[in-house]
């Protein structure tokens, strides 16, 4: 783990010096979930709170919905759980995405937000979200997420 932190830390420090920021945005979300993978939540959100503010200064309008639904992942994995803060985050980055036409995006926070309406017991808005994002998937041919949604939709049911 921290060596791949390192090569993404190194590959931002990089790209920052040579002035390469198209996209950088989401190079900076991508490294936000591995320092929450790595069990580093504060950096995550700092990072991921830095690359959505530098999609918005830089116009990136495709680079912020990720680095939203980063935010929300951070936030729904706070402990307590920050649940009013990820939905928030889960809605924006949709409504933007949505906006710009970015189908798996939209699947993934249709994902998001039934995995955190499942824990927080509101059952009839996890169900219709995932059942959203199992259509959208199955849609696109995206195998994996579908499998995911579908796995999440039996545990609602249950």
């Amino acid at each position: 783990m921290e060596e791949g932190l390192a090569l993404l830390e190194e590959g931002i420090a990089h790209a920052e010096a040579i002035g390469q920021m198209t996209r950088h945005p989401t190079r900076l979300a991508q490294l936000a979930w591995a320092y929450l993978c790595a069990g580093r939540r504060a950096e995550a959100e700092e990072t991921a709170r830095r690359g959505e503010a530098l999609a918005r200064e830089l116009r990136q309008r495709a680079d912020e919905p990720g680095c939203l639904r980063a935010l929300g992942i951070i936030a729904a994995a706070a402990e307590p759980l920050e649940a009013a803060t990820a939905e928030a985050y889960f809605i924006r980055a949709c409504g933007l995405a949505a906006g710009l036409e970015m189908r798996p995006l939209i699947a993934h926070c249709h994902l998001d937000l039934g995995r955190l309406y499942a824990r927080v017991g509101k059952r009839d808005e996890a169900r219709e979200r995932l059942a959203a994002a199992a259509m959208m998937y199955r849609e696109m041919e995206m195998a994996f997420w579908l499998t995911q949604a579908e796995e999440e939709m039996t545990r609602v049911k249950s």
